[in-house]
């Protein structure tokens, strides 16, 4: 255990009521005479803090960031889908006429490698509703990018965008200079169900 917290396994990880239990378990059986969590206090869990931002302050947001991430920002408030999610997103996903956008990938790293696949669980595969301005706003970046096969939100070199690229680049100045820190790319999903229940 110690090992891997010097790895950098957290204390979350480590201490979810899962571990124990299977310390527990391992006494139990007889596998072990003595759990080596007993006696043990892990430092406290520290939770990043939710925030979320109004329509207003979403709208400030996408006007701070590099113009070709307005739509991006927009998107990631009004329609609630994470970050790998937006990346993934190809136009042919996208039904102008009904308003909507098909989830079917997200991209994430395999192995230290970029990749598109399909969400984690069923329900991550969805149908979203859009507001009908926001409808309006992807056309920009798809008219820049037309064809079913190309990415609504590419690179600013073309491909497929890296999270920490874009935060470090784009996301984080837009943040310092609009709305402030700390806000994550992840809180415009917060946002989005705030604004939703609003």
């Amino acid at each position: 255990m110690g090992g891997d917290l010097a790895r950098g396994v957290s204390a979350g990880h480590l201490g979810g009521s899962w571990f124990p239990n299977v310390l527990s378990a391992a006494v139990n059986e007889g596998v072990l005479a003595l759990s080596p969590a007993r006696g043990v206090n892990l430092p406290p869990l520290v939770r990043d803090e939710m925030r979320f931002l109004s329509p207003a302050q979403i709208r400030e947001l996408a006007e701070a960031i590099d113009p070709l991430y307005s739509a991006l920002v927009l998107a990631a408030g009004y329609s609630g889908l994470r970050f790998g999610e937006l990346a993934a997103l190809k136009s042919g996903r996208v039904d102008f006429g009904e308003g909507t956008l098909s989830v079917v990938e997200t991209l994430g790293y395999v192995s230290g490698h970029l990749v598109a696949g399909p969400p984690k669980t069923a329900a991550a595969r969805r149908i979203v509703a859009l507001p009908r301005f926001l409808v309006d706003v992807l056309k920009q970046p798809m008219a820049m990018f037309p064809g079913d096969d190309d990415l609504v939100f590419p690179s600013s070199g073309g491909g497929s965008m890296r999270a920490s690229n874009f935060r470090r680049r784009y996301w984080q100045p837009a943040v310092e200079t609009s709305v402030g820190s700390p806000m994550r790319f992840h809180d415009l999903r917060h946002s989005h169900v705030a604004v939703d229940a609003g």
